[in-house]
């Protein structure tokens, strides 16, 4: 993602006020699942990612 990581994105966007729900997608193993639900995020997937699941959550924090 460039210079900024998953979480930064999500700290930044909690200092900016953002209140736009944030999904994690990732394909990288190390990344803990739990941090990213700690700091904010609505859901977390690793690829491959449940097609179904996804929609749902999607459905779940867009309502």
């Amino acid at each position: 993602m460039g210079q900024m990581s998953g979480l930064g994105l999500l700290q930044h966007l909690k200092n900016s006020n953002c209140t736009v729900p944030v999904i994690i997608i990732t394909g990288k193993p190390s990344q803990s699942e739990a941090s990213y639900l700690e700091s904010g995020a609505a859901g977390f997937f690793r690829k491959p990612v449940d097609g179904d699941a996804l929609v749902e959550l999607i459905g779940s924090v867009c309502l």
